[in-house]
Protein backbone atom coordinates (compact mmCIF):
# COMPACT_ATOMS: atom_id res chain seq x y z
CA UNK A 1 0.00 0.00 0.00
CA UNK A 2 2.72 2.53 1.21
CA UNK A 3 4.76 1.33 -2.42
CA UNK A 4 3.38 4.67 -4.52
CA UNK A 5 4.40 6.87 -1.89
CA UNK A 6 8.15 5.69 -1.66
CA UNK A 7 8.13 5.61 -5.63
CA UNK A 8 6.87 9.29 -5.61
CA UNK A 9 9.53 10.35 -2.92
CA UNK A 10 12.35 8.64 -4.37
CA UNK A 11 11.24 10.63 -7.77
CA UNK A 12 10.81 13.92 -5.42
CA UNK A 13 14.18 13.49 -4.54
CA UNK A 14 15.35 12.81 -7.88
CA UNK A 15 13.85 15.57 -9.65
CA UNK A 16 14.20 18.15 -6.63
CA UNK A 17 17.40 17.69 -5.26
CA UNK A 18 19.81 17.06 -8.94
CA UNK A 19 19.26 20.29 -10.22
CA UNK A 20 19.90 22.13 -6.80
CA UNK A 21 23.08 19.39 -6.55
CA UNK A 22 23.91 20.97 -9.80
CA UNK A 23 23.80 24.81 -8.63
CA UNK A 24 25.56 23.53 -5.47
CA UNK A 25 28.59 22.37 -7.20
CA UNK A 26 28.93 25.75 -9.72
CA UNK A 27 28.92 27.48 -6.39
CA UNK A 28 31.73 25.44 -4.62
CA UNK A 29 33.41 25.77 -7.95
CA UNK A 30 33.27 29.87 -7.86
CA UNK A 31 33.99 30.21 -4.91
CA UNK A 32 37.61 28.16 -5.17
CA UNK A 33 39.05 30.40 -7.74
CA UNK A 34 41.68 32.89 -7.09
CA UNK A 35 39.94 35.90 -8.29
CA UNK A 36 36.06 37.04 -7.44
CA UNK A 37 33.11 36.13 -10.05
CA UNK A 38 30.79 39.34 -11.14
CA UNK A 39 27.32 38.39 -12.95
CA UNK A 40 24.64 40.34 -13.47
CA UNK A 41 21.85 40.20 -11.16
CA UNK A 42 19.28 38.91 -13.83
CA UNK A 43 21.18 36.31 -14.38
CA UNK A 44 22.52 35.31 -11.10
CA UNK A 45 18.62 35.34 -10.21
CA UNK A 46 17.97 32.98 -13.47
CA UNK A 47 21.10 30.73 -12.31
CA UNK A 48 19.40 30.40 -8.56
CA UNK A 49 16.15 29.75 -9.64
CA UNK A 50 17.41 26.85 -11.76
CA UNK A 51 19.30 25.44 -8.90
CA UNK A 52 15.37 25.69 -7.19
CA UNK A 53 13.78 24.58 -10.35
CA UNK A 54 13.07 21.18 -9.00
CA UNK A 55 11.02 22.08 -6.23
CA UNK A 56 9.32 24.48 -7.99
CA UNK A 57 8.38 22.45 -10.61
CA UNK A 58 8.07 19.03 -9.45
CA UNK A 59 7.50 20.08 -6.12
CA UNK A 60 4.52 22.51 -7.55
CA UNK A 61 3.33 19.61 -9.32
CA UNK A 62 3.10 17.72 -6.34
CA UNK A 63 1.02 20.62 -5.08
CA UNK A 64 -1.23 20.84 -7.47
CA UNK A 65 -2.16 17.31 -7.42
CA UNK A 66 -3.14 17.64 -3.40
CA UNK A 67 -5.11 20.08 -4.46
CA UNK A 68 -7.22 17.11 -6.10
CA UNK A 69 -9.37 14.96 -4.17
CA UNK A 70 -7.88 12.35 -6.18
CA UNK A 71 -4.92 12.18 -4.89
CA UNK A 72 -6.10 9.42 -2.04
CA UNK A 73 -6.04 7.18 -4.99
CA UNK A 74 -2.57 7.09 -5.20
CA UNK A 75 -2.54 6.83 -1.20
CA UNK A 76 -4.92 4.16 -1.65
CA UNK A 77 -2.21 2.46 -3.88
CA UNK A 78 -4.93 1.98 -6.34
CA UNK A 79 -3.10 2.45 -9.54
CA UNK A 80 -6.29 2.07 -11.58
CA UNK A 81 -8.70 4.53 -9.64
CA UNK A 82 -5.63 6.83 -10.13
CA UNK A 83 -5.77 6.90 -14.32
CA UNK A 84 -9.40 6.58 -13.92
CA UNK A 85 -9.09 9.91 -12.14
CA UNK A 86 -6.40 11.24 -14.70
CA UNK A 87 -8.94 10.31 -17.64
CA UNK A 88 -11.81 12.33 -16.24
CA UNK A 89 -10.27 15.73 -14.53
CA UNK A 90 -6.99 16.13 -16.80
CA UNK A 91 -8.42 19.25 -18.36
CA UNK A 92 -9.02 20.39 -15.02
CA UNK A 93 -5.41 19.47 -13.64
CA UNK A 94 -3.89 21.06 -17.65
CA UNK A 95 -5.88 24.05 -16.76
CA UNK A 96 -4.10 24.46 -12.73
CA UNK A 97 -0.62 23.37 -14.03
CA UNK A 98 -0.72 26.05 -17.10
CA UNK A 99 -1.52 28.73 -14.98
CA UNK A 100 1.19 27.55 -11.91
CA UNK A 101 3.75 27.94 -14.85
CA UNK A 102 1.90 31.08 -15.58
CA UNK A 103 2.88 32.78 -12.32
CA UNK A 104 6.14 30.96 -11.94
CA UNK A 105 7.51 32.70 -15.20
CA UNK A 106 5.89 35.85 -14.55
CA UNK A 107 7.61 36.05 -11.09
CA UNK A 108 10.95 35.22 -12.56
CA UNK A 109 10.43 37.38 -15.44
CA UNK A 110 9.67 40.32 -12.92
CA UNK A 111 12.66 39.21 -10.74
CA UNK A 112 14.98 39.68 -13.62
CA UNK A 113 14.04 42.68 -14.79
CA UNK A 114 13.95 44.52 -11.20
CA UNK A 115 17.31 42.88 -10.73
CA UNK A 116 18.77 44.56 -13.90
CA UNK A 117 20.93 46.88 -12.40
CA UNK A 118 21.95 44.82 -9.67
CA UNK A 119 25.73 42.92 -9.63
CA UNK A 120 26.37 39.50 -7.88
CA UNK A 121 29.76 39.24 -6.57
CA UNK A 122 31.42 35.89 -5.41
CA UNK A 123 34.34 34.79 -3.53
CA UNK A 124 34.68 38.53 -2.07
CA UNK A 125 35.16 40.33 0.93
CA UNK A 126 33.15 43.26 2.39
CA UNK A 127 35.83 46.06 2.50
CA UNK A 128 37.33 45.36 -0.80
CA UNK A 129 33.61 45.77 -2.27
CA UNK A 130 33.49 48.95 -0.09
CA UNK A 131 36.44 50.40 -1.20
CA UNK A 132 35.22 49.81 -5.18
CA UNK A 133 32.66 51.21 -4.71
CA UNK A 134 34.32 54.82 -3.13
CA UNK A 135 36.36 54.61 -6.22
CA UNK A 136 33.90 53.96 -8.72
CA UNK A 137 31.95 56.85 -7.66
CA UNK A 138 34.67 58.81 -7.70
CA UNK A 139 35.92 58.27 -10.86
CA UNK A 140 32.33 59.02 -12.36
CA UNK A 141 32.67 62.78 -10.21
CA UNK A 142 29.87 61.94 -7.90
CA UNK A 143 30.55 63.03 -4.65
CA UNK A 144 28.36 60.66 -2.11
CA UNK A 145 28.29 59.56 1.74
CA UNK A 146 27.10 56.45 3.06
CA UNK A 147 24.17 56.22 5.03
CA UNK A 148 24.93 52.37 6.54
CA UNK A 149 24.66 50.19 3.53
CA UNK A 150 23.51 52.63 0.93
CA UNK A 151 26.15 55.61 -0.82
CA UNK A 152 24.02 58.77 -1.39
CA UNK A 153 24.24 62.80 -1.70
CA UNK A 154 20.64 63.95 -2.54
CA UNK A 155 19.45 61.10 -4.03
CA UNK A 156 20.12 57.51 -3.41
CA UNK A 157 22.69 55.87 -5.75
CA UNK A 158 24.56 52.39 -4.72
CA UNK A 159 23.37 49.98 -1.94
CA UNK A 160 25.60 47.37 -0.66
CA UNK A 161 23.95 43.93 0.66
CA UNK A 162 26.83 41.89 1.88
CA UNK A 163 26.72 37.90 3.15
CA UNK A 164 29.59 37.01 5.48
CA UNK A 165 28.60 33.32 5.51
CA UNK A 166 28.84 32.90 1.70
CA UNK A 167 31.46 35.47 0.93
CA UNK A 168 28.74 37.19 -1.23
CA UNK A 169 27.68 40.35 -2.20
CA UNK A 170 25.03 42.00 -3.99
CA UNK A 171 25.71 45.26 -5.76
CA UNK A 172 22.65 47.33 -6.86
CA UNK A 173 22.19 50.82 -8.37
CA UNK A 174 19.41 52.65 -7.35
CA UNK A 175 19.95 56.32 -9.09
CA UNK A 176 16.98 57.32 -11.99
CA UNK A 177 19.44 58.60 -14.18
CA UNK A 178 19.77 56.28 -16.59
CA UNK A 179 23.59 57.47 -17.91
CA UNK A 180 24.50 57.49 -14.69
CA UNK A 181 23.59 54.48 -13.98
CA UNK A 182 25.03 53.00 -16.93
CA UNK A 183 28.46 54.61 -15.97
CA UNK A 184 27.94 53.16 -12.68
CA UNK A 185 27.40 49.76 -13.66
CA UNK A 186 30.03 50.03 -16.47
CA UNK A 187 32.66 51.00 -13.73
CA UNK A 188 31.56 48.51 -10.86
CA UNK A 189 31.78 45.82 -13.14
CA UNK A 190 35.58 46.52 -14.19
CA UNK A 191 36.52 47.28 -10.86
CA UNK A 192 34.48 44.60 -8.53
CA UNK A 193 36.61 42.09 -11.13
CA UNK A 194 40.18 43.06 -10.09
CA UNK A 195 39.12 42.95 -6.29
CA UNK A 196 41.25 40.54 -4.35
CA UNK A 197 39.44 37.14 -3.94
CA UNK A 198 38.49 36.73 -0.11
CA UNK A 199 39.42 33.15 1.34
CA UNK A 200 37.22 30.82 -0.31
CA UNK A 201 36.09 29.64 2.92
CA UNK A 202 32.43 29.09 1.54
CA UNK A 203 33.62 26.74 -1.12
CA UNK A 204 34.38 23.95 1.01
CA UNK A 205 30.68 23.51 2.84
CA UNK A 206 29.05 24.21 -0.07
CA UNK A 207 31.07 21.35 -2.58
CA UNK A 208 30.34 18.82 0.92
CA UNK A 209 26.45 19.80 0.78
CA UNK A 210 26.85 19.59 -3.06
CA UNK A 211 28.34 15.95 -2.62
CA UNK A 212 25.90 14.81 -0.02
CA UNK A 213 22.29 15.94 -2.58
CA UNK A 214 24.28 14.38 -5.13
CA UNK A 215 24.61 10.87 -2.60
CA UNK A 216 20.64 11.52 -1.58
CA UNK A 217 19.94 11.45 -5.81
CA UNK A 218 21.99 8.17 -6.16
CA UNK A 219 20.03 6.52 -2.93
CA UNK A 220 17.09 7.49 -4.57
CA UNK A 221 18.01 6.21 -8.09
CA UNK A 222 18.97 2.58 -6.35
CA UNK A 223 15.70 2.81 -4.17
CA UNK A 224 13.49 3.42 -7.12
CA UNK A 225 15.29 1.18 -9.40
CA UNK A 226 14.82 -1.67 -6.47
CA UNK A 227 11.41 -1.11 -6.01
CA UNK A 228 9.83 -0.92 -9.83
CA UNK A 229 11.55 -4.17 -9.84
CA UNK A 230 9.52 -5.48 -7.32
CA UNK A 231 6.62 -3.71 -9.17
CA UNK A 232 7.70 -5.74 -12.53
Amino acid sequence: MLLPLIITFCLCAVFCITPLALYLTWLGSINKRSRTTVIGGGWDFVLTTTGLSGFILFGGGVLISALQSNLRYAARGNWEQLQQAWGEERLVWGMLAFGYLLIVCGAVLWNVLARSWTLAVYNVGREPVELAIDEVLASVGVPASRFGNVWANDRQLVQLDYFHAFRHASVRVLTNDQRLAEELDRGLRKRLADVPPADGQAAGWLLSASVTCLVTVLCSILLLAYFLYLVS
